[in-house]
């Protein structure tokens, strides 16, 4: 199945808040995560302080998109940032935002975001995972949802999407993992005890 069978949808659930961006597949049955997938999308939530079964079933629904994703663009990292937070529907930010240690001159100012956008994905080629993901994080295009969009950016360029791991640390933050480790997870008990 490629992208363009892939359509987004506004709500559509009972259950679903008004408004909530969501990727509608032309057949959800068919929908398969490893463990290995769902325990990084728990994982990164929980890194970003976005924890419960709302946010990491939009963590695997953004996962899920870049499965379908050949090449970056700076329109699929706008479609990512408006999986994982819908608060993001309406576009980049406009305010200024801060993480780490709190300095806002570190990202870049929201009349910049699309410039330094276009110019982090014109270099793709030219960056390594870990130098992409440091610049998508310097640029921090939304209030929110930046840290779980770059985990699978980061993942996407280093060819780890089946398996996915934490990205390096870049800027000392005591909730991400010190290293970007391969981590082998259980695999489902298939005989009969």
């Amino acid at each position: 199945m490629t992208y363009d069978k892939l359509s987004t949808g506004l709500g559509g659930h009972d259950d679903s808040p008004i408004g909530m961006p969501e990727i509608i597949l032309d057949d959800p049955t068919n929908v398969c995560f490893s463990y290995a997938q769902v325990a990084f999308c728990a994982r990164e939530c929980e890194r970003q302080r976005d924890v419960g079964p709302l946010g990491v079933a939009l963590m695997m629904q953004a996962l899920q998109r870049a499965m379908y994703q050949d090449r970056i663009s700076v329109q699929f990292i706008h479609d990512l940032g408006r999986i994982v937070d819908p608060r993001n529907f309406c576009g980049w930010r406009t305010v200024g935002v801060h993480f780490g240690d709190g300095d806002t001159s570190q990202t870049s100012p929201p009349e910049a975001i699309r410039g330094h956008l276009d110019l982090l994905v014109s270099q793709v080629d030219d960056l390594t995972p870990s130098e992409f993901y440091e610049a998508f994080e310097g640029i921090h295009p939304y209030k929110d949802g930046n840290g779980r969009v770059g985990a699978i950016l980061w993942n996407m360029l280093n060819g780890t999407l089946d398996n996915p791991v934490s990205p390096p640390d870049a800027f000392g933050s005591e909730h991400a993992d010190a290293t970007a480790e391969r981590v082998t997870y259980p695999q489902p008990c298939t005989e009969a005890v």
